[in-house]
């Protein structure tokens, strides 16, 4: 199992669920789907649970993904606002990828608890989360 997605939406946001390889591919992926899914339900944001992904990429696909590949999937204009939940071992790597694509101008941000990422999802606040 590379990538498994469930799609729930819920009360004004897509509610998504991941497992497998967190690697480049699939990160892409769920982003693509999310996009589509948020799309096709007319909802302009989402939360999408990552903490049971396994594995990581590294500081240059990070900085790919966020400084070019996802502007190939939406665009700032069109993109859901996105709080990532992910695993506190991670902080490194999700700080440095919600800096640089806040800086590309969309609205997406990590977090540990999920009542902290509801809650974020409500505001217009589209900072990255160390502003």
């Amino acid at each position: 199992m590379k990538l498994e997605l469930e799609f729930e939406p819920a009360q004004g946001y897509m509610r998504i669920c991941a497992q497998g390889i967190r690697d480049e591919s699939t990160l892409l992926e769920l982003a693509r789907q999310t996009v589509q899914k948020c799309t096709q339900h007319g909802l302009t944001r989402a939360i999408a649970d990552v903490r049971q992904l396994v594995g990581g990429v590294s500081t240059f696909e990070s900085h790919s993904m966020a400084s070019r590949s996802l502007l190939d999937l939406t665009s700032p204009e069109t993109a859901p606002k996105v709080a990532v939940l992910d695993l506190l071992e991670n902080r490194i790597r999700f700080e440095f990828f919600e800096e640089v694509v806040t800086k590309r101008g969309l609205a997406l941000r990590f977090f540990t608890e999920e009542a902290s990422a509801l809650a974020w999802l409500e505001t217009d606040d589209t900072t990255p989360s160390r502003k």
